[in-house]
């Protein structure tokens, strides 16, 4: 699959994260999860949780080795349910599952599952993280404010008063080929709390790319995302199916010009406000920059279905419903009040779910003529599935990038001749 967007956007600044003063990686050890229990036990095993205080401590803890630099930590197969409380990660490593189906932490609804602090550089990979819960605080699945890397990882029914998924307090966070599903912020019956998938605040960065943000619901502002002071960035993505009951069904971005949020090639659809201000897609303040990007399909009770907020257009966007939306930049290929005919949010390939663009949809082949770019300029070959971008996708044999998250082709038309035998 072509990883030319986090080899372009992201290997050199996040190879400057982890590079040490002499510019090699400090070695590091391996360190092999044995067991399910969760323990601190000394009885010949080596449980998630001492695998990470052999790597916190630089020091065996029972059957688990020393770490020594930034330790790779190996969990096989398995649920792994926490009994003593959240794991806290206070040095750099790697932490590797066996897949999203195959290797789940479980919270049990007892507990917040990570904590990874600052100034460390961790990843997180091939993993579900699910039924963390923490009260009257940040962050139920995770709770970040170091740099944290997360890749192929689920984010699933979590819950929190602030960032039910996760909360990046004043941190560093990227998800590539992620999920995050079903989690919950605050509690939408007296409206309370603040983002049901990820809140970004406190000048936090969160970057997005080939990821799905959806079926969230905060009881406040934000059920996908809250980008609070903070920047977010977003790339081949899709955030769909998320609630919130105030404002910011999808996205609430609450600052100036110190919240800054970039859309590029991306799809937000079908979210919703049930409440009173709107903005069921996108809403609020600073620099809103979209390219190449669907806002349609949204709801609200009150306000603006698609967006509350004034976008600042690179062209080739499809609006749905541009009511209570402020229009300014490039207006070149944008396409609005117009249905982007979409497909039910469903796995279409690759790790991630995805709106698919149906026949006839007028963001096939609707993208920039030039070539959809990422956050740099460089011009995107894949789409949030991995697919081939550009494809020809209205069949008038020239291939442009759609608009959206999802590249679509029209598939040939085969003609079958008569078999002759002799």
């Amino acid at each position: 699959m072509n990883r030319t967007i986090l080899r372009r956007l992201f290997v050199v600044s996040f190879l400057a994260l982890v590079l040490g003063a002499n510019g090699s990686v400090a070695a590091g050890t391996t360190i092999s999860v044995n067991t399910t229990s969760d323990d601190l036990t000394n009885n010949g095993n080596c449980t998630l949780r001492e695998a990470i205080r052999a790597a916190n401590t630089q020091a065996s803890v029972d059957h688990c080795p020393a770490g020594q630099g930034a330790d790779v930590i190996i969990v096989p197969s398995g649920i792994y349910t926490l009994t003593m409380g959240v794991l806290s990660i206070q040095t750099d490593l790697t932490l590797n599952g066996a897949g999203t189906n195959s290797t789940i932490i479980e919270g049990g609804s007892q507990s917040r599952i990570f904590n990874v602090g600052s100034p460390l550089t961790a990843t997180i990979s091939n993993v579900t993280i699910q039924h963390g819960q923490i009260v009257g605080t940040h962050g139920g699945g995770i709770w970040n404010y170091g740099r944290l890397l997360l890749r192929n990882t689920v984010v699933f029914s979590n819950t929190a008063s602030i960032g039910g998924g996760i909360d990046n307090q004043g941190g560093v966070l990227t998800l590539i080929d992620c999920m995050v599903i079903g989690n919950m912020g605050g509690n939408p019956a007296n409206y309370s709390g603040d983002a049901g998938g990820i809140n970004n605040s406190d000048a936090g960065v969160v970057t997005l790319l080939n990821s799905t943000i959806a079926n969230n619901v905060s009881g406040y502002n934000g059920g996908g995302i809250t980008n609070d002071h903070s920047t977010l960035i977003i790339v081949d993505s899709t955030i769909s199916g998320n609630r919130a009951t105030v404002a910011g069904g999808g996205i609430y971005n609450n600052g100036f010009s110190d919240s800054p949020v970039t859309l590029l090639n991306s799809t937000i659809a079908s979210n919703t406000v049930s409440g009173f201000a709107g903005g069921g897609g996108i809403t609020y303040g600073g620099p809103i920059t979209i390219a190449n990007t669907i806002i349609a399909g949204n709801t609200t009770v009150g306000g603006s279905p698609d967006c509350g907020a004034t976008l600042i257009s690179q062209g080739y966007n499809l609006i749905g419903n541009t009511a209570g939306c402020a229009i300014t930049g490039t207006a070149a290929g944008n396409q609005l009040d117009v249905s982007p005919n979409l497909g039910p949010l469903q796995k279409n390939g690759g790790n991630t779910a995805t709106h698919a663009l149906l026949a006839g949809s007028p963001a096939l082949d609707g993208g920039n003529p030039s070539g959809c770019t990422d956050a740099t300029g460089n011009i995107l070959t894949s789409d949030q599935r991995y697919f081939p971008r550009p494809l020809d996708g209205d069949g008038n044999g020239t291939a442009i990038c759609d608009i959206g998250a999802f590249e679509s082709f029209l598939p040939k038309q085969w003609v079958y001749l008569p078999s002759i035998t002799r």
